[in-house]
């Protein structure tokens, strides 16, 4: 099974203030926030500036004396031109354009590697590989296609985060080298190489960390062009930042943290920073560094046994940047590092993945920019600057570039980098284990660790796991029958989840209600009955159409003469039909055009026409005769009448029931308590209704427990009622249909009764009813799909 993903309510938590003093600061300032962010980098900095939009109060703390991480830039002194060192390039997508137009950051289109000659050598040797050909253009965008293809289809859930399944795939532990070989992708190899630099020693590696860092959503951006900021200068945007958030004296750099005391409803951090040591209260704490033991006990987070457990088991690369003159190498060179004997010719590690010369257009310079990594995040500044200069002696021995040696003018470490654990550990539930620790202590993870080293795809992360309220991220929606021999939902279940995670809940009530409970209220009443305690008033929505529950079980909509039935069919998609056909054209439109197809497919439906009334009342007639108690309406087709083909869709579609018109039991006719018992049910039935449920509701028998009246104006039920009881109304459970009211009419596009509300007040019902004993219920139904674009409610 998938794990459920965690959404953390951030933006909207409620404020909660700690009981007692704040502990002593020992002279120095006192800072209290809504959120405090450690580390400013591109996670912790993105954070800060939405929740600041959210209308939060934070403060980053950053070590550094600016924000950005691993967005590094070198000014050139002899060009004066900027060169991004670290994140040199970012997908076109609305969330970066976003981002960047809102800090008022200006992008340009970037082609890494563009106007450049290309040169392949291996530098462990210095030497050329022999037969070694780089892929053609062709051949490179058909892998990619195909490679996007596999991982979209095959790891959906690998897209973004880590949200896998349990147990986790085995393909995905095994050497990428295997994926690679199964899905005969040999040609993108290279382009992985280039696009996640320092991946470790990539064929070896888990496929789970080739893929993610080289993913769908990279492929597509490379496909659609990518950006940088249109100065050159990708600084700017932690410039522009820095400012915002300096406004609101929301952010420290050249902080020290010292000490991170944490508990359920609030977080106290010291620090030292160059105007004196701080102390920090804040109801939540952000994470947004690379989340390593040592980077931990360097801040002094007050970890937990299982967090220490956890974090102790995570590993970076050595990866970093350098510039340095050399004579001997061409202004117009691009050196690429290239494997003799390895496998698809991937660079030896530890060694640098590329040369290039700083120079462009028309500038000249003696500067060339490098990029180096290593198994090994240990290295030192020394050892790797040793490291090139064996390279480039390589190189030059082999007669490849002249010679000379370097000058280092420029050196930048971005360990620890790609931060991964074991395979065995991945299986062990790594993911899903570090993930359950989101809001514990008041606590939330963020950054590359989670996602992967792509600003992109982590401010995506951040949106869709750090900012979402679970009332505008997630709405769980359940069927409360899930097949016509009753299956139901576990609703005491689902209540429970939903207490522990506080998404919304939409239960479609479709066929339990008027069907399933001692009185026919659905699901909950029958899971009521079994003694859980379910109130209705746990869900937050619930979809049915009464007016064909109130006429004909399973929707199955009768129509006058010989026009034939589409059932569920024209109900869900009518909408989508160019115009108000009849349901003979419409059949056929239906039938015959590809687009409602594939819109039927979506909402698991497929075209069958059920019959015409007179087939259906001969049903009803057959089972009266067989003596089978139906309650309201009449009971589904028996096993006989199974019809038709599936159309390529699941044999647990929800829908196979309604759109064939066809049950495989009559479980629910004969062995469901009936709906009616103890309950007068009184059906109001409007004037103006459709036709087909006048026709509907006339094959429902009257009973000692049913009565049907019609009223032209909500006006006239008084005195419906006046006739029908003479004895005062108890109370009233009131079901409106609002299909046609509901997203359409009244000052908030709420319905039938939010337009009465405002005609008539509030109390408008209450009026019309009269005087009664206890109170009103009134339960609004539509049809969620054709008010608000959406199938069976799931919205």
């Amino acid at each position: 099974m998938h794990p459920a993903r965690v959404v953390l309510p951030l933006i909207v938590a409620a404020a909660v203030s700690s009981a007692g003093n704040p502990p002593s600061l020992n002279g120095g300032h006192f800072i209290q926030r809504d959120v405090v962010i450690v580390g400013g980098g591109s996670s912790g900095t993105y954070a800060a500036i939405r929740l600041q939009e959210e209308g939060q109060s934070v403060v980053v703390l950053e070590k550094q004396d600016r924000l950005g991480g691993h967005t590094v830039t070198y000014t050139d002194p002899d060009t004066s031109l900027p060169f991004n060192l670290g994140v040199f390039v970012y997908h076109d997508s609305p969330i970066v354009r976003d981002y960047f137009g809102k800090l008022g950051v200006a992008l340009r289109k970037q082609t890494p590697g563009e106007n450049v000659q290309q040169a392949f050598y291996d530098f462990s040797t210095g030497g050329t590989v022999d037969g070694y050909e780089p892929v053609s253009r062709g051949a490179l965008g058909a892998a990619m296609q195909k490679y996007l293809k596999i991982t979209e289809e095959k790891y959906p859930y690998l897209k973004l985060g880590y949200d896998m399944p349990d147990p986790v795939p085995e393909e995905l532990l095994a050497p990428y080298s295997d994926f690679i070989e199964a899905n005969d992708l040999k040609d993108i190899v290279q382009q992985v190489s280039f696009y996640s630099s320092c991946n470790g020693n990539l064929s070896t590696r888990p496929a789970l960390y080739g893929i993610k860092g080289f993913g769908p959503l990279l492929v597509q951006a490379i496909e659609a062009g990518l950006v940088n900021a249109a100065s050159g200068d990708n600084q700017d945007l932690y410039r522009a930042a820095q400012s915002r958030l300096a406004q609101n004296h929301s952010v420290i750099l050249q902080s020290n943290i010292r000490k991170v005391k944490r508990s359920a409803d609030s977080v106290y951090v010291w620090a030292d920073t160059h105007q004196g040591n701080v102390l920090i209260k804040a109801k939540k704490l952000v994470l947004a560094i690379p989340p390593t033991l040592t980077n931990l006990q360097r801040i002094g987070l007050d970890t937990t046994p299982g967090e220490e457990q956890l974090f102790r088991k995570i590993n970076g690369f050595l990866y970093g940047s350098t510039v340095f003159t050399h004579p001997g190498i061409n202004a117009t060179t691009f050196l690429n590092n290239i494997g003799a004997n390895t496998p698809y010719n991937l660079p030896k590690i530890p060694g640098s993945y590329l040369m290039s010369s700083l120079a462009s257009g028309n500038t000249t310079t003696n500067k060339i920019s490098a990029y180096f990594g290593g198994l090994d995040p240990s290295m030192t500044e020394a050892e790797v600057k040793e490291m090139i200069r064996g390279e480039l002696d390589n190189l030059a021995r082999d007669g490849n570039i002249g010679d000379g040696e370097p000058e280092f003018t420029f050196f930048e470490n971005h360990t620890p980098h790609h931060l991964h654990v074991s395979a065995d550990d991945v299986r062990e539930g790594f993911y899903r284990k570090t993930q359950a620790l989101q809001g514990e202590r008041s606590t939330f993870w963020t950054g590359a660790a989670w996602v992967d080293n792509d600003s992109a795809l982590i401010w995506t992360w951040t949106e869709s796991y750090l900012l979402k309220h679970p009332e505008a991220y997630v709405c769980v929606a359940v069927e409360g029958l899930y097949s016509m021999d009753g299956t139901t939902g576990s609703i005491p279940a689902i209540l429970v989840l939903k207490k522990v995670y506080g998404f919304k809940l939409l239960v479609d009530e479709a066929h339990p209600f008027l069907s399933l409970g001692s009185t026919g209220r659905g699901s909950f009443n029958y899971w009521q009955d079994l003694g859980y305690h379910c109130s209705l008033k746990e869900a937050d929505m619930m979809a049915c159409m009464f007016s064909n529950q109130l006429a004909v079980e399973g929707r199955k909509i009768a129509l006058h003469g010989s026009e034939k039935l589409s059932t569920a069919v024209i109900v869900r998609v009518e909408v989508k039909v160019p115009a108000r056909l009849s349901t003979e054209s419409s059949m056929s439109v239906l039938r015959f055009r590809s687009w409602p197809k594939s819109l039927l497919a979506t909402v698991c439906c497929w075209i069958s026409p059920a019959g015409s009334s007179r087939w259906i009342i001969g049903i009803e007639e057959s089972d009266t005769r067989a003596d089978v108690e139906v309650g309201l309406g009449f009971p589904p087709p028996d096993a006989g009448l199974v019809s038709s083909t599936h159309a390529n869709l699941s044999d647990t579609a929800m829908v196979c029931g309604d759109a064939e018109g066809t049950i495989g039991s009559s479980f629910a006719a004969r062995a469901i308590t009936p709906r009616t018992k103890h309950v007068q049910n009184l059906v109001l039935l409007a004037s103006s209704v459709p036709h087909f449920v006048h026709k509907a509701v006339d094959m429902a028998r009257e009973s000692s427990s049913r009565h049907e009246m019609h009223f032209d104006t909500i006006q006239e039920v008084p005195k419906l009622l006046a006739q029908k009881y003479k004895r005062k109304l108890a109370g009233a459970c009131i079901f409106l249909d609002d299909r046609n009211g509901l997203g359409k009419i009244g000052p908030g596009k709420l319905g039938y009764l939010n337009h009465m509300e405002q005609l008539h007040g509030e109390d408008f019902i209450v009026a019309a009813l009269g005087p009664r004993s206890s109170s009103v219920q009134v339960l609004v139904a539509g049809s969620w799909y054709n008010a608000f674009g959406h199938q069976g409610g799931y919205v």
